[in-house]
């Protein structure tokens, strides 16, 4: 047991030595490095045919990094890629939004709905 816990403690160091961060609405859902979740932008309901959520994020993240880091990062978390900025998990539908605020800051828009 103590093996398992030490392999456990081991294989999340990579992790916690990022900096993970997650949205607060969609903790399995990470946060692009130089991105932060907008505050209080949430939106989350349920409804019988799924789960409809609507998250923001802003920083001074490219657009091009941003869509690289969710190429990455999404497939490991069971999401499968179908194509401009749309995954697809299970019911779910994901699509990312990529708007500009100024020369240097973007505004990130995550809708999860069911299919």
């Amino acid at each position: 047991m103590r093996y398992l816990i030490a392999l456990f403690v081991f294989l999340s160091l990579p992790a916690f030595a990022a900096g993970a961060r997650y949205f607060s609405a969609l903790p399995d859902l990470p946060l692009p490095p130089a991105l932060t979740e907008d505050a209080g932008s949430a939106v989350r309901f349920d409804q019988p045919e799924g789960r409809v959520i609507v998250l923001q994020a802003t920083g001074s993240q490219q657009p091009v990094e941003i869509n690289e880091f969710y190429q990455r990062t999404l497939p490991a978390l069971g999401w499968k890629s179908e194509g401009d900025n749309r995954f697809t998990r299970g019911e779910e539908t994901l699509t990312l939004d990529i708007k500009p605020l100024d020369t240097t800051h973007n505004r990130l828009n995550i809708l999860v709905k069911p299919r």
